[in-house]
């Protein structure tokens, strides 16, 4: 139902107008027909009127002449008699009930023919001085016409008033007529409004069912996006675990080798950083394989759970936290997860390459992103490995490996950070992990 909605609702709309405008149409041009027939009207009558006129005139001047002949000027015709005269055989018209006059302002003219003695409005004269006549169709089922008539001496009105029927009849034929034109004009506006919008409607649909293959082509690939993302992060904590895990095995072996014996206390201190280490991997995993954003982690609470993870690497150094403001922003558990191993990771290199080393984690803003950043004083990198030093198998250290700061930056690209070394001197290094504003 949705689909036919939206892709009709342009043809019901069209259709609409179509009609509407139609109708405004038709009914501008009724009113104009009728008044051309009103017009055709008056002029047959002003046309048989002038004939009567004119004929009156011929002889009322015959007669005139003669009375002045015979010196009777007394009995020469005054204009009142011809107008009576007109007004009577204009009577003879077949279609005329009743004949008024008026003068130039409207006043009333006596005449044999007058038997209501008629008035006429101001608004009827101004609109025969404007418009050549007037029309209006009155309650006693006939039509009134005013118009001006001109004789000898002065400009006077004539009002007619004639059967409505015949007008009415050529109007009904006109609104017929009309009416048949205008089905006719509808209905092949809609024949052809379908079948536009039945052909636009077939290409929407061909649009539509490409864009759905679009989006599942779509859906298909970001659920394989995910899987990799799931799969990158999967294997880059389970790397870091084997890495951390390098360094309590380590310490295990030495104390193995250097006792000779058992020491129960260091056994169980590093049997613990073990088991520590397993167990938040495992928690990692889980979370990466849920992917459920379930809690948030302020950044200085990952400051501090990093600093608490790596206490047992600096046990001759120091791990300190800078504050300011920039510390209550928050991670989800998501990208929290993942960014506390890139910590520990920097923070035990830095106490590998010197165990009684300083490591200061700060926090800063820059435009769109937030800058976390490890400083340390356990001497710079060398130069001949700055330009792999994310590669594995690149390691300063006697019995490094070279994949710590490899999976630090597998970790970093999975939540789309960015791990990079800032300086290095002789004295230290800065590491700074850039996160965008998004993950925060």
């Amino acid at each position: 139902m949705k689909k036919i909605r939206k892709e009709w609702l342009g043809f019901w709309l069209c259709l609409s107008l179509t009609a509407g405008l139609t109708t405004a149409m038709l009914f501008q041009s009724r009113s104009e027909f009728r008044n051309q027939v009103v017009e055709s009207e008056v002029y047959l009558l002003q046309n048989e009127i002038q004939k009567i006129t004119e004929v009156l005139e011929f002889e009322f001047l015959d007669q005139d002449l003669a009375f002045l002949d015979l010196g009777l000027p007394e009995l020469i015709h005054k204009p009142n008699e011809f107008l009576e005269q007109i007004a009577l055989q204009a009577l003879a018209i077949p279609r005329i009930i009743q004949v008024f006059a008026f003068d130039s302002k409207g006043a009333s003219i006596d005449l044999p023919t007058d038997t209501k003695k008629r008035k006429i409005g101001k608004e009827r004269i101004y609109e025969v001085r404007n418009f050549e006549f007037s029309s209006r169709r009155l309650n006693d089922g006939t039509w009134s016409l005013v118009f001006g008539i001109k004789l000898e001496d002065y400009n006077c009105l004539l009002e007619v008033q004639m059967e409505d029927i015949p007008l009415v009849n050529e109007w009904q034929a006109i609104d017929q007529q009309l009416l048949k034109q205008g089905f006719f004009i509808i209905g092949a506006g809609s024949l052809l409004l379908f079948f536009i919008f039945q052909l636009l409607s077939k290409r929407i649909q061909e649009r539509e069912d490409m864009l759905e293959s679009k989006n599942r082509l779509l859906e298909k690939t970001n659920l394989k996006l995910a899987q990799a993302y799931k799969t990158t992060s999967l294997g880059a904590i389970t790397s870091h675990l084997m890495h951390s895990l390098k360094s309590p095995l380590t310490s295990l072996h030495a104390i193995s080798r250097e006792t000779g014996k058992d020491s129960p206390e260091d056994i169980r201190s590093v049997h613990r950083q073990i088991q520590d280490l397993v167990t938040e991997s495992l928690n990692a995993l889980q979370e990466v394989d849920q992917k459920k954003k379930s809690y948030e982690l302020s950044i200085l609470e990952i400051f501090e759970i990093s600093q608490s993870r790596s206490k047992n690497s600096a046990k001759n150094g120091r791990v300190s936290i800078e504050k300011n403001s920039v510390l209550e922003n928050s991670l989800d558990n998501l990208n929290s997860t993942l960014v506390i191993p890139i910590l520990v990771c920097l923070i035990e290199n830095a106490f590998q390459a010197k165990a009684d080393c300083k490591v200061l984690l700060s926090a800063r803003r820059e435009k769109k992103s937030i800058l976390l950043e490890v400083s340390d004083d356990a001497g710079g990198i060398p130069e001949r490995l700055k330009d792999n030093l994310f590669l594995p198998s690149t390691s300063s250290k006697p019995h490094g490996t070279g994949l710590g700061l490899a999976i630090a930056k597998q970790l970093a690209e999975s939540i789309e950070a960015q791990l990079e070394l800032t300086s290095t001197t002789k004295d230290g290094s800065v590491f700074s992990l850039t996160i965008t504003c998004d993950s925060i």
